[in-house]
C-alpha cells in the first residue's frame, strides 16, 4: 500500500513488473531497459522517464484501480498496450490533458502519454458483397 522508488540507472533486469498495490515509482534515473512485459494489477505505475521502459515492451493495465501515470512532458513508448486484458490499437494513449489521440482517464492520470506502436493481429472475416443484386461475378 506503500510506495517503492526505483532510482537505479539502466536496470538490466530481463524479466517481468507487476504493480499489485500501492506505487511503484520509476524516477527521472532509472530505466526498467530490459524488462519486455509490466502488468498493472492494482495500484498505480508512475513514470518519471521518457524512457522508463524498453520500446519493445507489453503494457497490460487491468481494469478497475489500476492506474499509470505519466509525468508532465513525458511521451513514453511501448510496443504493445493491454487495457482491461484487451490489445489496443496504435497511437497515443493518456489522461484528459495529455493531448494524446486516445484519452482514457480510466488506466491513466497525468499529464504526459503513452505511445503504442502496434496493433493487434487482424483476424480474417468470410463475408460476401452483393451489392444487393443478382449476379455475384466480381466485375458486376
Amino acid at each position: 500500500t506503500g510506495t517503492l522508488i526505483l532510482t537505479n540507472g539502466v536496470s538490466p533486469n530481463t524479466g517481468s513488473y507487476t504493480v499489485s498495490n500501492g506505487t511503484l515509482v520509476v524516477a527521472t534515473t532509472a530505466r526498467l531497459s530490459g524488462t519486455t512485459n509490466v502488468v498493472v494489477t492494482g495500484g498505480t505505475l508512475e513514470l518519471r522517464a521518457t524512457d522508463a521502459l524498453n520500446d519493445g515492451a507489453s503494457l497490460s493495465i487491468a481494469d478497475g484501480v489500476s492506474k499509470v501515470k505519466i509525468s508532465a512532458g513525458l511521451n513514453e513508448t511501448v510496443s504493445k498496450l493491454f487495457l482491461g486484458g484487451v490489445q489496443q490499437a496504435s497511437g497515443t494513449y493518456g489522461a484528459t490533458d495529455s493531448g494524446a489521440m486516445h484519452i482514457d482517464d480510466a488506466h491513466f492520470t497525468g499529464t504526459g502519454m503513452l505511445t503504442v506502436l502496434s496493433n493487434p493481429p487482424v483476424t480474417p472475416v468470410s463475408a460476401t458483397w452483393d451489392a444487393e443484386g443478382g449476379d455475384l461475378n466480381f466485375s458486376v
